[in-house]
């Protein structure tokens, strides 16, 4: 699963530019490391899997960490 952030598209008159509105795209994954060997890897490896339960303190997580800084640098500067 992914969380997306998009905006209303705008002109940015301090850059000069014009902002698409698009912030990101972030997987809802965790890395874990492998506690036994296997025939493809060894214990140890750093491993990484699907999120199982996708609830509010998660999406928070998600939200205060990823997508907050984000959107505090790619959004246009207020005149």
């Amino acid at each position: 699963m992914f969380l997306a952030a998009v905006a209303r598209p705008r002109y940015d008159y301090h850059r000069k530019a014009m902002f698409d509105g698009k912030l990101g795209i972030w997987p809802l994954v965790e890395d874990y490391t492998a506690q036994r060997n296997s025939a493809n890897r060894p214990a140890g490896t750093v491993l990484t899997r699907n999120i199982a339960s996708i609830d509010r303190d998660v999406i928070k997580e998600f939200l205060l960490k990823e997508v907050t800084p984000t959107i505090k640098r790619k959004w246009p500067a207020q005149d």
